[in-house]
């Protein structure tokens, strides 16, 4: 018994190293902060704070040129967050800054939704201990259940019975067409929106797997086949509404057993190597 539970706490350690390893260095791939600066150029009539932030009664205003070192602060935190050094410390101090940074686009009406998930995971890696994992999970599960109950609330059935999903593909068409080119080559928003029926039983499809996402954290068998097809809404999301759900695969990665995957990797490479020695 005690073998045993040394070997799960080294693997989830293991685990949770690698996976603190993709977290934070895909944060440097996915997420750009070079934009932030830009508000600065705002008018400050545009500064309406929410939250924490109406404690400002002035805007955050980054000079441009100061902003390029605090963007060198943010990467280097990063940085150390991934390779492990002092994580307690530079974690917590990371998520502060990242807080701050992504909340400003909040306080100028602008809801940069496809972000504030990862600085929330960041926060669960910096505070949760031991549950860290878990706690991500707890996220990526909140995230998309609470977009099935706004479905739900600001559009009734009417969201599933209704064109409007029909409406909001012919739309993207116009509203994003400098966006994603690759997706616009595709047009799959196009063939789509001839299907009424299809899209009817597809919007009933994503409220369903939205609302029972949850499940992902208590079914092992559910989790497989949940999270799998959440991925694969997505993806058909960028190449219909032209959405761009890719920093959501820092959060997918939290859904994977790295230390199996190690083990494996290292069974069918260097164990097979040495067997033949």
């Amino acid at each position: 018994m005690i073998l045993s539970q040394k070997y799960s706490l080294e693997d989830e350690k293991e685990n949770f190293a690698i996976l603190r390893f993709i977290f934070y260095t895909l944060l440097l791939f996915f997420v750009k902060t070079q934009y932030i600066a830009s508000y600065s150029q705002l008018p400050k009539q545009l500064w309406l704070p929410t939250g924490i932030f109406q404690i400002f009664n002035e805007p955050i205003v980054f000079n441009p040129q100061a902003f390029i070192y605090i963007d060198i602060i943010w990467k280097g935190l990063a940085i150390f967050c991934a390779s492990g050094w002092e994580f307690r410390i530079f974690s917590k101090i990371f998520f502060v800054l990242t807080f701050i940074l992504f909340n400003i686009s909040h306080n100028y009406g602008y809801q940069t939704h496809t972000n504030m998930p990862l600085v929330l995971a960041s926060f669960a890696l910096a505070f949760c201990g031991n549950h860290r994992i878990f706690c991500v999970r707890a996220l990526f599960c909140a995230v998309f259940l609470s977009a099935g109950l706004s479905k739900l609330r600001n559009g009734g059935l009417d969201w599933i019975t209704t064109e409007n999903l029909q409406n909001v593909l012919v739309r993207s068409q116009i509203y994003y067409h400098d966006l994603h080119p690759l997706a616009h080559k595709v047009r799959l928003n196009i063939i789509f929106a001839k299907l009424p029926l299809f899209l009817n039983f597809s919007a009933a499809f994503i409220v369903i797997i939205e609302l029972i996402s949850p499940l992902a954290l208590l079914s092992k068998r559910f989790r497989l086949w949940g999270v799998l097809l959440l991925l694969v809404s997505q993806i058909i999301i960028y190449f219909t509404i032209y959405v761009n759900f890719a920093a959501y695969l820092v959060l997918y990665a939290f859904w994977i057993d790295w230390s199996r995957v190690h083990k494996y990797l290292y069974r069918f490479t260097i164990g097979q190597i040495g067997y033949y020695d």
